[in-house]
């Protein structure tokens, strides 16, 4: 039920129940084997909803279990280093990021084969830290790779419209603006069809986009997309979350191009905030 809730970006819903859900392990003495697991999704529930230093918390302790068991080297310490390697991520550090991911996708490459869709999220993951620290034609493989098996399973749209986000954004931080317009458009018409108009993931899209026609100078263009983007994660996420923050800050640059200064600096002092 709460990766259901989850996968819809409904994670303040879905925290109760990842709360219920360890509470009942931690009063099991025989599924003590389960705790890593509950602790890392926990933390993941918490460092999607922009708490990153509660998530972070859960994270790590879950990868100290794996340590004293013996266990860090196995499926269940892949996904715990996935989520630290994501609450690393959230907070712009890439490059400490980039081992955690590196360590789960040689676990998941070994254990699961090339094939395996957790092994394309490795890849993915990778590549997005990669290209956040400029290293663009490094990334551009591991997006590639990514694409390549979610695409070949056919059984997760949503996924694949994430790496067409993802190499949308790798191709516009190399300047190939043009190229990375299709990526933009079919991430965002993949998840307005399966979770409808108002979801953070079609809000992401928007804000990609938006970005998209900022570098090109087309700053009412801009304007919009990142009003909708802001409008969707507010409702959604609650004022206080980096996501929306990330779209107030946006606006203002926007705003700013455009010489409306007493604006942009309200919009950029609400995203500080």
């Amino acid at each position: 039920l709460s990766r259901n809730l989850e996968v819809q970006g409904r994670y303040r819903e879905a925290e109760p129940f990842r709360r219920s859900a360890l509470e009942v392990l931690q009063n099991d003495k025989e599924a003590s084997e389960q705790l890593p697991a509950a602790f890392t999704a926990l933390g993941f529930n918490l460092t999607m909803q922009g708490r990153l230093s509660e998530g972070a918390t859960y994270g790590y302790q879950a990868l100290e279990m794996l340590r004293a068991a013996g266990k860090d080297d196995d499926l269940d310490a892949s996904q715990t280093m996935s989520t630290v390697g994501l609450m690393l991520d959230k907070q712009g550090h890439f490059a400490e990021a980039e081992p955690f991911y590196r360590r789960a996708l040689a676990i998941r490459s070994r254990i699961l084969g090339g094939a395996d869709l957790d092994t394309a999220t490795s890849n993915n993951n990778l590549a997005a830290a990669l290209s956040a620290q400029g290293k663009a034609e490094e990334a551009a493989i591991y997006f590639q790779r990514a694409m390549e098996v979610r695409q070949a399973n056919g059984t997760v749209p949503t996924l694949v419209a994430q790496n067409a986000l993802n190499l949308a954004s790798n191709l516009a931080r190399q300047g190939k603006l043009d190229d990375s317009l299709p990526y933009y458009q079919n991430a965002i018409e993949t998840w307005t069809k399966i979770f409808g108009s108002n979801s953070v993931h079609v809000a992401a899209g928007y804000n990609g986009l938006g970005l998209n026609n900022y570098r090109q100078g087309r700053f009412e263009e801009a304007v919009q997309l990142f009003r909708k983007s802001r409008s969707i994660r507010k409702k959604a996420l609650g004022k206080y979350h980096p996501d929306v923050g990330e779209s107030y800050g946006n606006l203002g640059l926007a705003y700013r191009a455009l010489g409306r200064e007493k604006k942009a600096r309200a919009l950029l002092s609400t995203a500080l905030q």
